[in-house]
């Protein structure tokens, strides 16, 4: 169980997914088809719980479908960050009634409960469940979800190009890491350097990334605005003080998700570990598969598993 405030952090944001590059509103194309097709099995009036849910944009696509159908489905969605999606989803989304959809902040899967006459029908996670407590986590769903009824998984893959990308980005952070970048930050926001030493430092760790010809978007982008802070004027760089701490923090937390995930990546290598917790929690696999977002990126594994009696 990752209780971390990076993930709250991002989500306060008002990020809708957890991958934001690719999937600017809501999840579409091959993983929108497969949550449709998820959703064409799960009976009306059902109870519907997405689990790990950021800022619900699985929730989200639940109650869109079943808008459309007139399935009237109760749906609650949790996540163990401090979340308040209903803002963000209504800027994004104003046709969908998102009161609708019971959002509950700071609660985890693995302490989750329902009374035995509130069980549910179908359960989501997409990339979620794997960030938890697994064996305690699957113990719960199991507990919480109806005889006969199914579980939805999209998890990571380590195959996948997402993942890719987060090992080489991940040697990116390390070199920022030894070149001091988060301490000179640090320093010059709690005002334990001048201006003068502060842009020194700043000169010199511009001049030391750009020497290394590093093709990477995130050096790229540090570099930049390392140019931008360096030829500030002595009062505007004092004055934004605060708004440079925040840009060291925004990064650093996303370095920690983004360790988050390649943590997550090595738990479920194996498949069929990860597979087999489900099944000695009488969850049976009835499907998987991988997805393949636009045909071309491979956008992670999905599970189904069903409730035996």
């Amino acid at each position: 169980m990752m209780k971390n405030t990076h993930w709250t952090d991002y989500w306060v944001k008002g990020y809708v997914t957890s991958l934001p590059e690719d999937f600017k509103s809501n999840y579409d194309g091959e993983l929108l088809d497969f949550w449709r097709n998820a959703f064409s099995k799960v009976p009306k009036n059902a109870r519907v719980l997405d689990i790990c849910t950021g800022n619900g944009a699985v929730a989200l696509l639940a109650q869109e479908y079943s808008d459309e159908k007139n399935n009237h489905w109760k749906i609650d969605a949790i996540d163990l960050a401090e979340i308040n999606p209903k803002e963000v989803l209504y800027k994004n989304h104003t046709k969908v009634e998102t009161s609708l959809i019971n959002f509950i902040g700071g609660c985890s899967i693995e302490d989750y409960s329902v009374n035995e006459n509130d069980k549910y029908d179908f359960i989501t996670s997409q990339y979620g469940v794997e960030y938890c407590d697994l064996p305690k986590a699957v113990f719960n769903i199991s507990k919480i979800l109806k005889d006969g009824r199914k579980i939805g998984i999209v998890s990571h893959s380590p195959e996948s190009d997402m993942l890719k990308n987060m090992i080489r980005e991940n040697k990116d952070y390390g070199l920022i890491n030894r070149l001091g970048f988060f301490e000179i930050i640090k320093s010059f926001a709690k005002g334990n350097d001048s201006v003068k030493s502060f842009k020194l430092k700043i000169m010199r760790l511009t001049n030391a990334l750009t020497t290394r010809n590093v093709n990477s978007p995130l050096i790229n982008d540090i570099v930049t605005n390392l140019y931008i802070i360096g030829n500030m004027p002595t009062k505007q760089l004092f004055l934004n003080r605060k708004k440079l701490k925040e840009y060291s923090e925004s990064l650093n937390n996303a370095q920690l998700r983004m360790r988050d995930m390649l943590q997550v990546s090595k738990k479920i290598s194996d498949k069929s570990g990860f597979v087999d917790i489900f099944q000695r929690n009488s969850l049976k696999l009835i499907e998987d598969g991988v997805i393949n977002y636009k045909n071309k990126h491979h956008a992670g594994d999905y599970y189904i598993f069903e409730k035996q009696e």
